[in-house]
């Protein structure tokens, strides 16, 4: 029997009771969304949970974006939003990482994370092991840096060394 959960917070802790306290060390709702906070190594695991477990049933990965803190020691956030078209819940995955620690790709999970994530590596700097194509999208091969880390505003790095491309009206920045 599939269970019912009457409000998002029964429903994060049916989840984390599949996994050990360290794996899911928050679980919170906000705006009636399950929210939980995943340590790096769990995230894959986790996430095949969500999708495969019968009472979850997450079948797609609505999107996936990072924020960056360079205040904090692992200073992404790695941000996945799940949807389940059986139940219509919505869900939060949050992961921490730093730029040095590759994190699991999730794309044999949820195909289309691939594209997400390849978007992250090339906007943050945050690398993804067993990815099936890291090529960049958006910048051109030439790029140095990251646009979207906050350092790249705080240093005042001009626009055209983090694309590679002369981004000015008249081009003779």
């Amino acid at each position: 029997m599939i269970p019912f959960f009457k409000t998002p917070e029964e429903f994060g802790q049916y989840v984390c009771l599949h996994f050990a306290k360290q794996d899911i060390p928050e679980c919170s709702a906000e705006n009636g969304v399950t929210a939980l906070r995943v340590i790096r190594a769990a995230l894959t695991r986790v996430l095949q949970f969500l999708r495969d477990d019968p009472a979850c049933r997450f079948a797609q990965l609505t999107d996936a974006c990072c924020v960056h803190y360079p205040e904090r020691t692992d200073g992404f956030l790695l941000v996945y939003h799940l949807l389940s078209l059986t139940t219509g819940r919505r869900l939060r995955v949050v992961c921490a990482t730093s730029a040095d620690v590759a994190v699991d790709s999730v794309s044999h999970v949820f195909p289309n994370a691939a594209w997400y994530e390849r978007e992250i590596r090339e906007m943050f700097g945050v690398s993804f092991e067993n990815h099936p194509d890291l090529r960049r999208l958006l910048t051109g091969d030439g790029a140095r840096g990251y646009p979207l880390r906050k350092e790249a505003k705080r240093d005042g790095v001009p626009p055209e060394r983090l694309t590679g491309v002369d981004i000015s009206e008249d081009g003779d920045d």
